[in-house]
């Protein structure tokens, strides 16, 4: 059953229309708010005094003249998107809508005016005032138009991977990666609003009250910030310009090697899945940007898997080191912490095979969440545990005490940081 709130703002988009309509009729039909929304977003001044027909008068004159400003400020899936609702004929063109349909986008284009949303004829439907298509047909073959769009595209997509690897960046410093990539700087203010677009169509990136651009998934830019400023000296991982348009993509998941080795190690000694042991192997990587903490990984499998003794859990507790050590981290600004403690860059480096790490072993051994595999498969550790287990430095290949400075650089002591779990 629906709530107030959704029966109300389904009312409100599929309202029950009749077309063809004029676009004036079709503004008359929207709300006094909703018509500032439009307003709002294309930034006009001093209207909200007038009377809501004035208003709908004044958009109808000036909509037709900003749809080149607009579209120059998205990329090329929202420009293909609208086109669909382009007909040769000069016609209304209707889309139909699945039940699934997202609120979100159908507000993004009613709040643009190039898009609105009604029921006809017992459909859900999104089309464009024919008064609109006859403006956009003329821009089909404008060449310019289509630079910018694939310029766009590629700005947008080199940020959202960039974000997806470092986590939280300033704009001027954005602007300047770009440039570095692409060889253009872009306009600070325009750059400033394709982002503002791109984040309220695609809901990423994030903007907090500084200016600071994160990734969606980034729980406290405030904190990030202070991670990578307390590693000054650390420079941003370079990738190539391949690389960070491919994890610009949607539902990118950067499938590592360490991360491989976890979920093999999850899909080998448990009963589980291939989607089960996958989904885990990524629940542990989103734990190691956001919580920032490797113990944070085995307190999540300590409610997930059982530890039949205590081989097994010190054998784990090498996968997971393994794993923290070599997965890129946003606090690192995309660096792995075995990247920066042997200064390897680019390319994954292998930790010493002697690496461990002191987990406490006074641990319930029957969780009941996913059962261990069955007798015949070997589970626990090929080595001895060891009852005082080594930690190395990944950079001087010395021993570590407790009291020094942990080689992660987060400048706190050993057993206060990666020591401490």
């Amino acid at each position: 059953m629906k709530s107030d709130a959704a029966e109300y703002l389904d009312k409100k988009l599929w309202k029950e229309i009749t077309l063809p309509q004029t676009y004036e009729e079709l503004l008359l039909a929207l709300s006094k708010d909703e018509l500032q929304d439009i307003s709002r977003h294309y930034g006009f001044r001093n209207i909200s005094s007038l009377k809501k027909k004035d208003l709908v008068h004044y958009l109808v004159q000036q909509l037709p003249c900003r749809i080149t400003q607009e579209l120059k400020l998205m990329d090329e899936h929202r420009y293909l998107f609208l086109k669909q609702f382009v007909s040769e004929d000069n016609k209304v063109f209707q889309a139909v809508l699945a039940d699934n349909y997202d609120h979100k986008l159908v507000n993004y284009w009613r709040k643009t005016g190039l898009v609105l949303s009604g029921s006809s004829q017992g459909q859900k439907v999104l089309f464009m005032p024919s008064e609109l298509q006859d403006v956009f047909q003329t821009l089909e073959h404008d060449a310019a138009l289509q630079s910018k769009l694939k310029q766009n595209t590629e700005w947008l997509g080199l940020t959202y991977g960039m974000l997806y690897y470092y986590g939280a960046m300033g704009h001027m410093t954005i602007l300047s990666k770009l440039e570095e990539l692409t060889g253009v700087r872009p306009d600070y203010q325009e750059f400033h609003t394709i982002l503002l677009r791109g984040g309220e169509y695609y809901d990423a990136p994030r903007r907090d009250s500084y200016g600071y651009w994160a990734h969606q998934n980034v729980p406290d830019v405030d904190a990030l910030l202070k991670e990578q400023r307390a590693r000054i000296d650390v420079d941003y991982y370079r990738f190539s310009k391949s690389k960070l348009l491919k994890a610009g993509a949607p539902d990118y998941f950067d499938d590592t090697p360490a991360f491989q080795r976890l979920h093999d190690y999850f899909s080998t000694h448990y009963q589980m899945t291939e989607k089960e042991a996958k989904d885990l192997a990524a629940e542990c990587q989103h734990i190691v940007n956001q919580i920032n903490e490797p113990s944070a990984i085995f307190d999540l499998l300590k409610t997930t898997i059982e530890f039949p003794n205590v081989e097994s859990v010190q054998h784990l507790a090498d996968v997971i080191m393994f794993f923290w050590n070599n997965t890129r981290q946003w606090a690192l600004k995309g660096h792995s912490p075995a990247e920066l403690g042997t200064g390897a860059n680019p390319g994954l480096s292998s930790q010493p095979k002697n690496l461990h790490i002191p987990f406490d072993t006074d641990l319930p051994f029957a969780t009941p969440a996913v059962r261990p595999a069955p007798s015949g498969q070997t589970l626990g550790s090929s080595h001895s545990k060891s009852s005082n287990p080594t930690v190395i430095d990944l950079k001087t290949r010395q021993k570590i005490g407790r009291n020094d400075p942990c080689p992660c650089g987060s400048g706190k002591k050993f057993k206060h940081c990666c020591g401490g779990l």
